[in-house]
């Protein structure tokens, strides 16, 4: 048995314990993006932008259709956006997202570009964008308190505003959704496209989804199917930059400098610990020593003193030794920096004098030792020129190869990213497709919810509000 084991460890392990290395073993658990090539990469780069797709389709269908200006056809008073327009401007805003990143041009280019054509396509149309942003945001807001009046909630009739509009009701919603989309693009940018931000990402998720599920107001389930979508990609995408992306590997570089920190501490402490017992058994001899050559009791206390007094003064002379060497180092360095700025303070007043020389000669040795001088002086910018031009390329080679391998390992990430969501995404709607109702309420957290949601309300609006009845305590506990 004892044979067998020691096989298994030899076939398996190496002499220094560590699993044997093998090329499909790299592949596969170490580096990822090292068999990539030019088009795989650039495919699991883009594959990134469904999980911010489905982001920005889920929760601009969830919310629209929560609040009535998604209903899926038009009736004979109230325009109604279309799902195919929803996503197509998610598709638009989530390609811009994930195509920022890229390289240092597209980070302000891929912006700057989409904020110009939003523009031009309004100054197109004769629209001043500044009155269009501010009416496309309005309108959206009173179409969500309408939404919600129109679901029960009567006390928040009163926070509606003025509805003096510049622009047709098609033209507000569908700019409402350029704008919502265009933030969301955004947002997600630093969560999803550029790298996985957990905190982040789910901060941008919260407000949507808390409304809509707070107000119990949702009508449908294709948008926060879309939404669990996006979050079991960004998952996926997370535990593959988190392994392959340099976290996994600085936060275990962390915890072994951590630990050799502490094992350096430990070994120190220990070594204290040890001086100071040789000390007092020193200490402890000498004074047996002397009680045994009769020297008197006080005679050997003090020699006993002297053990310690030496080591004190060991210990003094030690540190001041160190100060000393770090002072000389100190003083080196001064030292150095002084003699350099001489040199060049050398340098210049050496040319200054080699020119004033010049003046002194004839015509012919002046432009003699002028384009001497000249020559000399080209020989070394062109040197240094060279010195500067390798180092920038070796410079830029870092930086390509540091955005090549983050732009593989985002590439890694998306097609894991694609798969998850598209398999959640089938998983839900498969069940969903069957039933055309909204979630079903759970009693009696909906009906503990409802009490909430209208003393809520209804202290919110001023309606008087009893809350001497209220069966969750008086007023003083909802402070």
């Amino acid at each position: 048995m004892a044979d067998e084991k020691n096989r298994i460890k030899k076939r398996f392990f190496d002499r220094k314990g560590e699993a044997p290395s093998s090329p499909a073993i790299d592949r596969a658990f170490i580096a990822p993006g090292r068999g990539m090539g030019k088009t795989t990469e650039l495919v699991g780069v883009a594959l990134r932008g469904i999980v911010v797709f489905t982001a920005i389709f889920g929760l601009i269908h969830m919310f629209y259709q929560a609040i009535g200006l998604y209903t899926g056809s038009d009736d004979y008073r109230f325009f109604s956006l279309s799902a195919w327009y929803i996503a197509g401007i998610s598709f638009l805003f989530a390609a811009a997202s994930t195509a920022a990143p890229v390289n240092r041009i597209t980070k302000i280019a891929v912006p700057a570009g989409s904020a110009g054509i939003l523009v031009l396509i309004a100054a197109a149309k004769g629209y001043n964008i500044i009155t269009l942003v501010e009416n496309s945001a309005r309108y959206l807001y009173n179409s969500f308190i309408i939404g919600v009046v129109k679901d029960g909630y009567t006390g928040m009739a009163e926070f509606i505003t003025p509805e003096n509009y510049s622009f047709g009701e098609e033209t507000l919603i569908k700019w409402s959704v350029i704008l919502v989309a265009a933030l969301f693009a955004f947002l997600f940018y630093f969560s999803v496209s550029k790298k996985t931000r957990v905190i982040l990402y789910a901060l941008t998720l919260a407000p949507g989804i808390g409304i809509v599920f707070f107000f119990n107001i949702a009508k449908g389930n294709l948008g926060f199917a879309f939404i669990v979508a996006s979050i079991a990609g960004f998952l996926s995408m997370r535990i593959v930059d988190t392994r392959y992306g340099g976290r996994a590997e600085r936060r275990i570089r962390r915890k072994a400098e951590r630990a050799e920190r502490a094992e350096s501490a430990k070994e120190e402490r220990e070594k204290r610990k040890i001086e100071k017992l040789k000390l007092k058994r020193t200490a402890e001899f000498v004074y047996d020593t002397a009680i045994d050559a009769e020297m008197g009791a006080r005679r050997a206390r003090l020699a006993k003193r002297a053990v310690f007094r030496g080591a004190k003064e060991d210990e003094k002379r030690k540190r001041k030794a160190a100060k000393e060497a770090a002072e000389t180092e100190y003083k080196a360095a001064k030292e150095k920096r002084k003699a350099e700025k001489k040199r060049l303070k050398e340098e210049k007043a050496e040319r200054k004098a080699a020119i004033r020389k010049e003046k002194s000669l004839s015509l012919a040795e002046r432009q003699q030792a002028r384009a001497s001088r000249e020559s000399a002086e080209k020989k070394n910018k062109a040197l240094a020129k060279e010195d500067a031009a390798k180092r920038r390329k070796e410079k830029k080679a870092l930086r390509l190869e540091k955005q090549r391998s983050s732009r593989r390992n985002r590439a890694a990430g998306g097609y894991a990213a694609s798969a998850a969501a598209l398999v959640a995404l089938v998983a839900i709607l498969l069940p969903f497709g069957v039933s055309k109702n909204p979630f079903p309420k759970i009693k009696f957290i909906d009906e503990g919810m409802k009490k909430i949601r209208e003393y809520t309300t209804d202290l919110l609006v001023g309606d008087g509000v009893d809350l001497e009845k209220n069966p969750y305590g008086k007023y003083e506990q909802f402070n």
